[in-house]
């Protein structure tokens, strides 16, 4: 997997302007942004979403919360074990 870092330095400029180049392209001169997203595109890079994640501190996942109150029979979890009967 190519990170930023790689791509940094084979282009001959600092991970913040890879990383302007990924995430705000219109602050980077256009010659360097072409040499950038060409060589990103060579290497195909990818951005890791668990990297952006713990940078950005959103992740874009929702949760879900499944209450399994065997009190309430008609919102029982669908993967949950039926309760067992005793004879």
């Amino acid at each position: 997997m190519t990170t930023i870092r790689e791509i940094a330095q084979l282009c001959g400029v600092s991970v913040a302007t890879v990383s302007r180049v990924i995430n705000q392209p219109l602050t980077v001169s256009k010659e360097k942004r072409e040499v950038v997203e060409r060589v990103a595109r060579e290497l195909d890079y990818r951005p890791n979403e668990s990297a952006r994640a713990l940078a950005t501190k959103r992740s874009g996942l929702i949760g879900l919360v499944w209450d399994t109150d065997h009190r309430r029979p008609g919102w029982r979890h669908p993967y949950a074990r039926p309760p067992r009967h005793r004879c």
